[in-house]
């Protein structure tokens, strides 16, 4: 069983569901306003929800290609007036929008077109699947979407002419960031400082699936969302479980807060600096 969400394309108002048990037999409605064909523009498992799903600007890409029409479509997306804009701009992890199903659509079609300049995310995943078409312009014929692996780090991946055998659009990125397997992360930060927990408990606001009980956070999500969390957690050697096994190298950031000093720590510090006595509990309740 499926459910396809139909729109018109003129009148863009309202999301029409419709459930089917065979893609075959589906057969495109009319808009009751205008009497327009209906277009497919999304399908999945899923009846409609009430989730508000939230879109957050990652990174600029491309910034020699950041020009005023694209600042333009980011202050269409968020409503916002260009001063907004542009602070969005400069704030990785920025919310651009947040809004209901249909609203998020018309959206994400805004973004496509920008998807060699900016990269975004969205809290939580898009759960249907979206058709995205693009004729080759040498042939005319459909392009189709496709991975590609350069080396062990690096992924080159988008739309592809299989009769010309070349590739239309494409751009290289990091094997993490386009890996849609869902990782289990669980970390007991019990012992950890209070100003560690609080960057930690900042990057989990932008996941969608996750717990924080106590001094526990477990995690589900993919790689290019939980990588800012485990570069804390590997930065501050705090502990933690993922499952399957994470593949990729965490990027290395520099702690910004002391960590507890241990006695190997202290016999350094000490045999650096003759006279010196202090002990580790003595120089732990100074952090």
């Amino acid at each position: 069983m499926h459910y396809i969400f139909e729109l018109c394309p003129k009148c863009m108002d309202k999301l029409v569901e419709r459930k089917i048990d065979d893609f075959q037999e589906y057969i495109a409605g009319y808009c009751p306003n205008c009497g327009s064909m209906l277009e497919n523009v999304f399908s999945g498992r899923n009846k409609a929800d009430d989730v508000l799903y939230k879109i957050t600007l990652d990174k600029i890409l491309d910034k020699d290609k950041w020009d005023e029409k694209c600042q333009e479509t980011i202050m269409k997306i968020g409503e916002s007036n260009k001063e907004e804009t542009l602070k969005e701009m400069s704030i990785e992890g920025s919310t651009i929008f947040v809004g209901d199903l249909l609203h998020t659509y018309l959206n994400l079609r805004i973004l496509d077109q920008m998807d060699t300049i900016v990269s975004y995310r969205v809290i939580p995943d898009f759960p249907y699947a979206r058709p995205f078409t693009m004729l080759c312009p040498d042939c005319g014929q459909e392009t189709v979407y496709r991975k590609q692996e350069l080396n062990k780090e690096s992924m080159k991946h988008g739309l592809y002419c299989e009769k010309c055998k070349e590739w239309v659009m494409y751009k290289v990125s990091p094997k993490s960031q386009v890996d849609d397997t869902k990782y289990y992360l669980e970390a007991v930060l019990e012992k950890v400082k209070r100003e560690v927990k609080e960057q930690i408990t900042y990057k989990l606001q932008n996941l969608y699936d996750k717990k924080i009980e106590h001094d526990r956070i477990i995690v589900l999500d993919k790689a290019r969302n939980i990588e800012d969390v485990l570069s804390i957690l590997e930065a501050y050697n705090i502990p933690y479980d993922i499952n399957p096994p994470y593949p990729y190298k965490v990027p290395e950031i520099k702690p910004t807060f002391k960590n507890e000093w241990t006695e190997e720590e202290i016999r350094k510090l000490i045999e650096a600096n003759p006279g010196l006595s202090i002990t580790v509990d003595e120089l732990n309740a100074l952090n």
